[in-house]
């Protein structure tokens, strides 16, 4: 009798741990699926959030360069030869005052302030200086002077993104924190790209493979080679 009393007792005891062993799986299960779920509507919240970050990037890269080459660089090509010597130097000094006075700080950097500030994970990138170092590139760029649309376009869509970030930021795990600044960087190398490789103007771009003769001439010379003989570069 005592032996069927300790069976049933056993019975009991593995049937009560089975269901408490199925409720912490069930509950673990609707948590986990729960969590999985939150972070698949982040993921495409963040996703959107970045091709957001490179529609405005595409749109400000192409306002900056259409007032700084299409506006400032061609009308100062129309101008003396006097003019045109001595627009540099003015470009200069008027970059200096915008960075002084607007920007409230002595230096120039751009893409060199994208790469500092990603390596810094606990700092966003500082927006503050940004509209002036953006102005100062303009004076610079449209006056004639050496720098390149490269480092500024970067700079402007790390901005962008870091903004956007900051303004979404409950999207955002702390170690995702330069996601938006990256997209935006990368964006701003794009568009920049897209017009020196001849993308945003498709008939010039595709006329040397629509006319072989003219590709011919094209390889020759941007390699310094001479045409294949029997080729037709007439």
């Amino acid at each position: 009798m005592a032996t069927r009393v300790g069976v049933r007792d056993a019975a009991s005891n593995r049937h009560r741990y089975s269901g408490v062993a199925a409720e912490r799986f069930r509950s673990g299960f609707e948590r986990r699926r729960g969590q999985l779920a939150v972070l698949g509507r982040r993921g495409s919240q963040v996703l959107l959030l970045a091709g957001l970050t490179g529609v405005l990037t595409g749109l400000a890269v192409t306002g900056f360069e259409w007032v700084t080459r299409d506006q400032l660089f061609e009308g100062l090509r129309d101008q003396p030869i006097g003019v045109q010597i001595a627009a540099p130097l003015v470009g200069l000094m008027l970059a200096q005052a915008i960075l002084r006075w607007i920007a409230r700080t002595t230096s120039p950097a751009t893409a060199d302030e994208y790469i500092h500030n990603f390596h810094e994970m606990g700092r966003r990138l500082d927006l503050r200086p940004l509209p002036g170092r953006i102005l100062a590139s303009m004076a610079t760029l449209g006056f004639g002077g050496a720098l390149g649309y490269e480092g500024p376009s970067i700079y402007l869509g790390a901005g962008i993104g870091s903004a956007l970030q900051a303004r979404f930021s409950r999207l955002f795990s702390r170690s995702d924190v330069k996601v938006l600044l990256v997209a935006g960087a990368a964006a701003g190398v794009a568009a920049e790209q897209a017009r020196i490789l001849g993308l945003a103007q498709p008939d010039h771009a595709a006329e040397p493979l629509a006319r072989p003769e003219r590709a011919a001439i094209v390889v020759d010379q941007k390699s310094g080679q001479r045409p294949v003989r029997g080729a037709n570069t007439r």
